[in-house]
């Protein structure tokens, strides 16, 4: 159903489905002003708990992939790969920017989402941030910046980024 909402909707107000929450209006109703407005902050404050399992289920579904099986530097390339084609829903080439191909926020967190689990599998150091698809918007430089970040300094790949 999510996939149909978004073919209809304007790109930037996409939904994700693991996002998606289904509140019970009598059990847990949105806070409202005199004016019947959705007090925003009040309300997601009493959704904290369901938004939170929501990011993890998110999160979870992403740790069960291949992550996991990553030994060595084309094997991340690979991974990389994978993660943006299958989610740009396209072909194009290593060294082509993803945002320049149409990929957008929405692809942007998918991507962070689906490479999320080398950070704490085989990526030293913190979190990985939230922008690292725009940061490192091609296929080769995402890859490149998550070899030069791994527990075991992996030789660097041709094309490095400058």
């Amino acid at each position: 159903m999510t996939e149909h909402i978004n073919t209809i909707i304007p790109d930037h107000s996409r939904i994700i489905k693991q996002m998606v929450i289904i509140a019970d209006a009598h059990s847990k109703p949105f806070l409202r002003t005199n004016q019947s407005m959705i007090k925003m902050k009040g309300t997601l404050k009493l959704y904290k708990g369901e938004i939170d399992t929501a990011y993890y289920s998110l999160e979870a579904e992403a740790k069960s992939g291949a992550a996991q099986d990553i030994n060595g530097a084309e094997e991340i390339v690979e991974y990389v790969r994978g993660v943006v084609l299958k989610v740009a829903e396209r072909p194009f080439s290593d060294n082509d920017d993803s945002f320049k191909n149409g990929l957008d926020s929405f692809h942007s967190v998918q991507i962070h989402t689906e490479i999320k689990p080398l950070s704490t599998t085989f990526i030293k150091g913190s979190e990985l941030s939230h922008n690292i698809a725009y940061a490192q918007p091609t296929i080769c430089y995402l890859s490149t910046y998550l070899i030069s970040h791994s527990k075991n300094n992996h030789a660097s790949l041709n094309n490095e980024p400058q």
